[in-house]
């Protein structure tokens, strides 16, 4: 069921809040009317509206607000594929529920050219991650009959019928991404004491058949990474077995830890790059602003680093994150304050790219284009899809 490869650029999450808070040296974006501005932006960089909530889209269906996160998939030479979640709950009327939606855009002109819903009836589809068979939506959600992982086609231009997984578990499930090359799953979970897991299929053949597992730092069993790791620490891992069916009472992080799991507080954005995963922990680190972790693999065995937290890097609650083509980390906010996409460097140091000027509504979604051009995020409770085009590549040398 590979149809089409993501491209190099997808879900997530992204990036940086102003160092300073006039917005002098940042070139304004489209304006929404005559004085008010969307997004601050480095001088090079401009921005446009690509989509509103409660506009008419090409399936006469109107467009859901609260668009969450979202990944970016390739479709042609000039044409790319943004799969969009909505995180409303649950609800019979199609546009005002949980979901997924889609935009297709022309690449040169940022012209957005059809939309329609792919999934509705859902409750509080959060992040999610792109997989070797599409979309993953993600239900942030144990209202009774949720907190499921969907798979959905982007290339459908109609709404399809639910394609529930439920070998991934039922829990508060934030964001999850599959490596196309085994067709593991990871899957992070957004609560306070929650875990990380992972689905281990039998075969790459059967991908949904197969072992769910949480992760464990190994000598320190039940360790919580939120209040005991600081950035730079690094740690060896294992992995526990799980049974998925302890979900059904959403008990499945508790039973993980009774297991040795260790506990991440508020595990959100998800994304591998390479042979790196990278995951945010929005209430993490030692000032409950946020962590960013990588696993790596080296010498056959599995490690967890803290990459940035909020000692080594200024940001405030972490939520959606993605890596762009060229291979740098960018974060998505969701705090109390402004809020922005920054760019986490290697040191954990982080640079401003987009600072909300229009709301104090997080900004959610972040993913690139293939040539690194774009990057597409949204306004959650602003109800705006948006499309940033500028220099990346030089704004992430240093200086």
């Amino acid at each position: 069921m590979e149809r089409r490869q993501f491209i190099n650029g997808s879900l997530s999450t992204a990036m940086t809040v102003l160092f300073a808070r006039n917005a002098t040296a940042f070139s304004s974006c489209e304006k929404l009317s005559s004085d008010s501005d969307i997004l601050a932006l480095p001088e090079g960089f401009t921005c446009k509206v690509l989509s509103r909530g409660r506009q008419k889209m090409s399936d006469g269906y109107r467009t859901p607000g609260r668009p969450d996160g979202m990944a970016c998939f390739s479709d042609g030479l000039n044409h790319v594929i943004l799969a969009r979640n909505h995180e409303n709950y649950a609800d019979t009327d199609p546009e005002l529920s949980g979901g997924v939606s889609r935009i297709r855009i022309r690449l040169s002109d940022l012209t957005p050219v059809s939309d329609n819903l792919l999934l509705t009836g859902t409750a509080r589809n959060c992040a999610g991650g792109i997989s070797p068979w599409g979309w993953l939506s993600c239900e942030e959600s144990t209202e009774p009959g949720h907190g499921y992982v969907y798979l959905c086609d982007p290339y459908s231009s109609r709404l399809e019928v639910p394609r529930k997984i439920s070998a991934y578990g039922r829990f508060n499930h934030e964001a999850a991404v599959v490596d196309p090359s085994t067709h593991t799953a990871w899957l992070t979970e957004d609560r306070d004491d929650g875990c990380f897991y992972r689905f281990l299929p039998h075969s790459r053949e059967s991908p949904f058949t197969g072992q769910l597992q949480a992760l464990m730092i190994t000598g320190e069993p039940g360790l919580n990474t939120g209040r005991k790791l600081n950035q730079g620490d690094v740690r060896a891992l294992q992995w526990v077995d799980v049974d998925a069916r302890a979900g059904m009472q959403d008990r499945l992080r508790y039973q993980a830890q009774e297991n040795g799991a260790a506990i991440f507080v508020r595990g959100e954005g998800l994304w591998q790059f390479q042979n790196k995963i990278y995951f945010s922990c929005t209430s993490g680190g030692p000032s409950e602003k946020g962590q960013i972790f990588m696993l790596y693999t080296e010498n056959n065995q599995e490690y967890l680093k803290v990459v940035s937290d909020t000692k080594s890097g200024k940001m405030d609650m972490p939520d959606n994150i993605t890596v762009s083509p060229s291979g740098h980390l960018y974060i998505a906010e969701d705090g109390d304050g402004e809020q922005c996409v920054r760019l986490v460097r290697e040191n954990g140091q982080t640079k401003t790219l987009a600072r909300n000027i229009l709301s104090g509504s997080e900004i959610a979604g972040i993913c690139f284009d293939p040539l690194e051009e774009t990057m597409f995020l949204n306004l959650q409770t602003d109800h705006l899809t948006v499309a940033v085009r500028g220099p990346f590549r030089n704004f992430t040398r240093n200086h």
